[in-house]
């Protein structure tokens, strides 16, 4: 049974008492009882979370299909809305991804609560897929040197990750830009992997790809919607390319994220953590840009 009283419950039990907290308390009357208990109910059931549910990754049970099984979560949590219903899966089915060390956490199913934003699971979501980054980090063996003595044991691959220090490092408060490349250091190609740590700059270059803009009042599609459009153009012209828009896509976009100063090398290497695969040879992803320019861009 569910003994946390909800706010509407709360608000109810208040309606029309001009009596605080310390008043109840002195009181011996049954209404103010009630009142102190669904004070304590209400904290109770707005308790933020102290811990990541998951303490070890070697005691996660197997999943036949954990991306289809997260994608099947996500569905759920759109029609109900509530983290907390779901977190300890979310999080389970999440660093199980990490494990396979294949498709990076920012391009797995999206995570949407429908919730107003300010809503307090907002910050319990953000924690919890700081804690998720942290652990992907230190499964792909990146090269992590933060400037913080207390955390530079977190990203030792000679020692089993730490659930807790990386929790202690998700509740710090600090902004994106000193988590991300004060304290991290945090390349381009590290951040564009991540769904938490990530900083302003890498922020906008994602929403400058994947949303419009207004010129002059009027709506102009977004980069990506550009890309789409002539991509599926392109595979008018050949049918052949149909199976191969994913690949395109991921290739376009890796390019988009990391700028033109990136080597084909690190394109490859994010395209690939896109769509969960096998790393493509640096001259199939060259070819593929090529290709994009040529039949897209017409250049």
């Amino acid at each position: 049974m569910n003994n946390v009283v909800s706010d509407d419950e709360l608000d109810d039990l208040l309606d029309g008492l001009d009596v605080s907290e310390d008043d109840a308390v002195r009181s011996s009357s049954e209404q103010t009882k009630k009142i102190i208990e669904a004070l304590a109910k209400a904290k109770e059931g707005h308790c933020e979370p102290t811990s990541f549910p998951v303490g070890d990754d070697s005691a996660i049970l197997a999943v036949d299909d954990p991306y289809l099984r997260l994608e099947e979560l996500m569905g759920e949590l759109m029609q109900h809305g509530n983290y907390q219903r779901i977190r300890q899966e979310y999080c389970e089915l999440s660093i199980l991804i990490n494990l396979h060390g294949m498709m990076a956490p920012a391009f797995r199913p999206k995570l949407t609560t429908g919730k107003p934003y300010g809503d307090r699971s907002y910050n319990e979501i953000h924690r919890d897929q700081i804690v998720i980054d942290c652990h992907w980090l230190y499964i792909r063996r990146a090269r992590i040197q933060p400037n913080s003595a207390k955390y530079r044991s977190m990203f030792k691959v000679t020692s089993p990750f730490s659930f807790a220090l990386a929790w202690r490092f998700a509740c710090e408060k600090w902004k994106g830009l000193n988590r991300a490349v004060a304290v991290l250091r945090l390349t381009p190609l590290q951040q564009s992997q991540l769904l938490a740590i990530q900083s302003p700059e890498m922020k906008q270059r994602i929403q400058s790809v994947n949303k419009g803009t207004r010129k002059d009042g009027v709506y102009v599609p977004s980069k990506h919607a550009f890309f789409e459009q002539g991509l599926n153009d392109w595979c008018e012209r050949d049918k052949r390319i149909l199976r191969y828009t994913r690949s395109y896509e991921a290739v376009w976009l890796a390019r988009e994220l990391l700028g033109h100063s990136a080597s084909i090398g690190q394109v490859a290497e994010l395209s690939a953590l896109m769509l969960g695969e096998a790393q493509k040879d640096s001259k199939t992803i060259k070819s593929k840009e090529e290709n994009i320019r040529r039949h897209i861009y017409g250049k």
